[in-house]
């Protein structure tokens, strides 16, 4: 449910951008800001993916091991980067995948009318 109020928010601001910048509204106009909108969640989503996944974690210990520290007093150790970020990915996912939906519907409608 609230994967779906994001979606309804998010196309209502992209409907009163278009509105705004444009003063009018087109469905052409329309698909290109829904497709951004895609690849925008779908590339969030897939890098908070990666970095849960892990894959940052040997090159951020391999930096601190070769890197010298600065602060002699510092000996607290730092977290991984995929323990750092609390980001859920599967919600940027679903939003992707609805704003790719919605584009695609449009496309349908746009070349059959």
């Amino acid at each position: 449910m609230r994967h779906l109020l994001t979606f309804v928010t998010t196309n209502i601001i992209i409907v009163l951008i278009l509105l705004i910048l444009d003063q009018v509204f087109t469905l052409t106009r329309y698909i290109d800001v829904t497709f951004l909108a895609a690849l925008v969640y779908l590339l969030l989503g897939l890098l908070v993916f990666v970095v849960k996944g892990g894959f940052f974690d040997t090159l951020a210990s391999s930096f601190r091991k070769v890197m010298p520290k600065k602060v002699v007093g510092d000996t607290e150790p730092l977290r991984a980067p995929s323990e750092t970020l609390n980001v859920p990915y599967k919600g940027l996912l679903i939003q992707a995948g609805l704003f790719a939906l919605v584009s695609l519907v449009s496309l349908f409608f746009y070349y059959n009318t």
